[in-house]
């Protein structure tokens, strides 16, 4: 996927390379077990220098489903049972790209309580890790009740991460894509539009 990406940058003149963004979701037709919301996690992870931000809807930690050989699944993983502090978890993802020391993408996980493929626990370690990786509290800076569905609540860490749980959720969990874009600020047009830096470790700059 990273090398698809590549190829289309604007050496060809078909994408923006600070405006690239991962969205993964399971849908109740495709029955994938998520697998895209974990490649969200695994590309925002090994990438760094190439998206701006991604949004998982029912994943896991980056790191959590990996294994020996090709399509294996990991009940361990997928019923919560592998646990990590916050710098155990961010180090998988630094150990990605060892030589790495710039812009990280923001990031938004998605969860339901009642998921049962999933495990919720997946949601917490995925906040352990990734307020790990960008260096902030594991409290929450803001807390919102009932967005965007009733019975969900967001929980920002600062202003690069942020995480949803999803009240009685299932693993078919509800999309919304005005989340997505809200967070990704894709509505946005001027000189205050997030976007991945064209110098330093800034955020704002026109697309």
């Amino acid at each position: 996927m990273q090398t698809k990406t590549a190829f289309l940058l604007p050496a060809r003149g078909l994408l923006d390379p600070y405006n690239m963004y991962v969205r993964h979701t399971l849908t109740s037709h495709l029955h994938i077990c998520s697998s895209g919301a974990m490649m969200t996690n695994v590309l925002i992870g090994s990438y760094p220098d190439v998206f701006a931000a991604g949004s998982a809807w029912a994943g896991v930690p980056f790191g959590c489903f990996a294994g020996d050989g090709f399509d294996v699944w990991s009940d361990a993983c997928a019923t919560g049972q592998i646990i990590k502090t916050g710098p155990q978890w961010a180090a998988l993802v630094r150990n990605a790209y060892p030589s790495y020391r710039g812009f990280r993408p923001k990031f938004q996980t998605l969860h339901g309580t009642a998921d049962t493929t999933l495990y919720p626990q997946n949601f917490r370690e995925q906040i352990k890790q990734w307020t790990s990786v960008f260096d902030v509290s594991q409290k929450p800076t803001e807390i919102t009740e009932n967005v965007p569905f009733q019975g969900w609540t967001r929980f920002r860490y600062g202003d690069k991460f942020e995480a949803y749980e999803a009240g009685s959720v299932t693993h078919d969990i509800p999309t919304d894509s005005d989340t997505v874009m809200d967070f990704f600020d894709l509505k946005c047009s001027g000189p205050s539009c997030f976007s991945r830096p064209r110098s330093g470790n800034g955020t704002k700059y026109h697309r």
